[in-house]
């Protein structure tokens, strides 16, 4: 952004007048001696001093440096737009890591749960084994499935400690926090039993205030105006010039009346020789604001997929949500009758496990 903004300073200072402060001294001798002969008293070295201001001014006529100024202004915006949409992608980073943690702890709180029972299981399981009631199959069944958790515990810390790691890079902290991260948690997070609501018939007008978007639009506008400020250079630039000061032989003299100078001019410049460079440069910045055009498409196009995938997962999530919460319901009846039917003593403790 810093960049962009000295560019605009840069364009702009195109469009004044320049102006420069030229002060000079020179001390010069000539040959006595040439086939013209100096008159008696021609002094053979001589002083000159000079101080001055210079102005230029390069009339603006085909709108060359406007066209520069304005394309440096859209590359500026863009500049800021860039720089919104990575604030909001390391947010979302940091919201979905965050929300993933809060998961992984759940998970991983509800795999030391289920390792109790296992243990449970396999602990009854031996007492069978050794009463001869089951096989040695079953006995190594039931520990094969405890393994299976315990396998599935260090999994689960594993990705405990890669989204803390992740998290304390996204924040921005020092190297020996990332390495030794400590991320704190809001409070025990009790279970989500739903989805935020979403307002139905939202405007795709909503998806012109995506920062990448705004940025695609600016760049493509700063690529055509770039253009056109190539095409200028086909035509004359005319240029004013005025100096105005003192120049003398003696110091004294130097700010004296008669020893003003003053000088006003005009040019015009047509490019003959250098048209096939213009053309090169035409050309290339033709083929910026194509790149331009086809990129403002595709982060068209992508934005409109992001949200078409995040309203599907969004949908899906609920349908999701409901379905695991009604066969949450469903195991606890059923934890409820084998309860009941251990109780009444027509099934043993494993189906209760």
């Amino acid at each position: 952004v810093e960049l962009a903004r000295a560019q605009v300073l840069l364009a702009q200072s195109y469009l004044y007048p320049y102006g420069n402060l030229v002060v000079g001294a020179s001390r010069s001798r000539i040959s006595g001696v040439g086939s013209t002969p100096l008159p008696a008293g021609t002094p053979l070295v001589s002083h000159n001093l000079s101080v001055g201001i210079e102005l230029g001014y390069e009339l603006d006529l085909w709108g060359k440096y406007r066209s520069g100024t304005l394309a440096a202004r859209n590359e500026l915006a863009a500049s800021r737009y860039f720089r919104e949409s990575v604030r909001a992608a390391v947010a979302s980073d940091v919201a979905s890591a965050y929300f993933r943690l809060r998961a992984a702890d759940a998970e991983l709180r509800l795999l030391e749960d289920t390792l109790k029972s296992r243990e449970d299981t396999v602990r009854l399981q031996r007492d069978r084994f050794d009463g001869g009631v089951i096989g040695e199959y079953d006995l190594r069944q039931a520990e094969a499935e405890r393994s299976a958790v315990v396998a599935n515990i260090a999994r689960a810390r594993q990705g405990v400690g890669l989204l803390e790691g992740a998290l304390a890079t996204l924040a921005g902290r020092p190297p020996r926090e990332v390495y030794a991260p400590i991320v704190a948690r809001a409070g025990p997070s009790g279970p989500i039993l739903s989805v935020p609501e979403l307002p139905a018939d939202l405007p795709s007008g909503l998806m012109e205030r995506r920062p990448d978007i705004r940025r695609a639009e600016a760049l493509l506008a700063a690529s055509e105006l770039r253009v056109q400020q190539a095409r200028a250079a086909y035509y004359p630039s005319i240029s004013l010039t005025a100096a105005y000061g003192s120049e003398s032989a003696a110091l004294a003299d130097l700010f004296t009346s008669p020893a003003s100078v003053w000088r006003f001019g005009a040019a015009l410049l047509q490019p003959l020789i250098g048209l096939k460079g213009i053309e090169a440069n035409v050309q290339s910045s033709e083929a910026i604001r194509d790149q331009a055009i086809v990129g403002y498409r595709q982060t068209v196009q992508t934005a409109f997929r992001e949200v078409h995938d995040a309203l599907v997962v969004h949908r899906t999530a609920r349908e999701i949500l409901v379905a695991e919460s009604a066969r949450r319901d469903q195991l606890a009846s059923a934890l409820e009758v084998a309860n009941l039917r251990y109780d009444a003593g027509r099934t043993s403790f494993l189906e209760v496990l």
